[in-house]
C-alpha cells in the first residue's frame, strides 16, 4: 500500500510541475502596440463607432487610418511628458505618411468567422464590454484580449441568448 501511494502522489507531483511548466506555452501571447493608446481619453471625445467605423456595418470593426485621426489630432494635445512622447510617435507616423500597424485583439484563427455587425445590431446588439471588457477604461491598449475566446466561450454566450449554434454560422 506505501508503495502504490508512493507512486500516485509522485505522478501527481509530475502532473502539476509539467502543467505548471506547459500551461503557459498554450496561452496567446502577449502583443506589444506601436504607440499607448488611451481609450479613456478618446472616450472621453468620442463613441467607440467614430473610430471602430465598420463596427456595425460590416464584420471588422475597423482601426482608425491615419488619415481619420488627423481629424481630431492638431499637433501634440497633452501636457504629461509620457502622454507627449507617446504623441511624437504619432507624428513620426503622420510625417512619414504610414498608417499605424495595431496589433489586433484578439487574433481569431482563419476558419473562425466573426462579424461585429451581426453582434452589435439588430435584435441582440450586444454592448462592447462584453467581449472587450472595461476597454473604454484604460490608458494604454491590452497585451491580452479580457477574455480567453475559446470555443465554449462562444458557444455559452450564444446559447445564453439563443443565438445559432449551427458551425457553419461561425466556421469557413
Amino acid at each position: 500500500m506505501g508503495r502504490v501511494r508512493f507512486w500516485f502522489f509522485a505522478i501527481l507531483v509530475l502532473g502539476v510541475y509539467l502543467a505548471f511548466i506547459l500551461y503557459p506555452r498554450f496561452l496567446p501571447k502577449p502583443r506589444s502596440q506601436p504607440l499607448r493608446f488611451s481609450h479613456a481619453a478618446h472616450v472621453k471625445e468620442a463613441e467607440c463607432g467614430a473610430c471602430h467605423l465598420y463596427a456595425t456595418e460590416y464584420y471588422p470593426a475597423g482601426v482608425p487610418t491615419l488619415a481619420e485621426c488627423v481629424d481630431c489630432h492638431q499637433g501634440t494635445q497633452s501636457k504629461a511628458p509620457e502622454a507627449v512622447k507617446e504623441e511624437n510617435k504619432f507624428l513620426k507616423f503622420l510625417e512619414a505618411n504610414r498608417e499605424i500597424p495595431w496589433a489586433l485583439l484578439p487574433p481569431l484563427p482563419t476558419h473562425v468567422f466573426f462579424s461585429h455587425r451581426m453582434h452589435t445590431v439588430g435584435a441582440k446588439k450586444i454592448k462592447c464590454a462584453t467581449c472587450h471588457g472595461d476597454i473604454e477604461k484604460t490608458t494604454a491598449l491590452p497585451a491580452r484580449p479580457p477574455h480567453r475566446f475559446t470555443m465554449t466561450w462562444c458557444l455559452q454566450c450564444h446559447q445564453e441568448r439563443k443565438a445559432s449554434t449551427d458551425c457553419l454560422v461561425c466556421h469557413r
